[in-house]
């Protein structure tokens, strides 16, 4: 290499290595949120999806509010006032059951994707 080169390097290197530990600092705090997250802790996880959680709440409120105000008084009415509370408890497993199988399948995905790559980089994958 010319001196110049060297040179450019050398500069390029120091700036690397003034910028890498800010880097990876920046960095910490959505790893620490995304292991959290896959660790399939049921708080995070709701943490997470409480948007969700707070509209699928508000749909069971106004469904219920609607039921108590316009449907007639018997026992169609309140066995469906009677339903709604494990209902909505139902939906909101789910919805944190979804997300923990999104959580495996993601873990499960990223070897295979690895071993595409490494095939890849070695030339040994086919195209179709």
């Amino acid at each position: 290499m010319t001196t110049a080169q060297t040179d450019i390097a050398k500069f390029g290197l120091g700036e690397a290595k003034k910028n890498l530990p800010a880097a990876a600092e920046s960095l910490k705090g959505p790893k620490d949120f995304f292991t959290a997250l896959m660790s399939g802790d049921r708080k995070t996880i709701l943490d997470t999806l409480a948007p969700e959680v707070d509209t699928l709440t508000s749909q069971y409120d106004t469904g219920k509010k609607t039921a108590e105000e316009f449907a007639p008084r018997g026992g169609g009415r309140a066995a469906v006032l009677e339903e709604l509370p494990f209902r909505k408890a139902g939906e909101i497993n789910k919805m944190v059951q979804c997300q923990r199988i999104r959580e495996r399948c993601a873990t499960f995905r990223q070897p295979r994707n690895f071993r595409t790559w490494r095939r890849a980089k070695r030339g040994q994958l086919r195209v179709q």
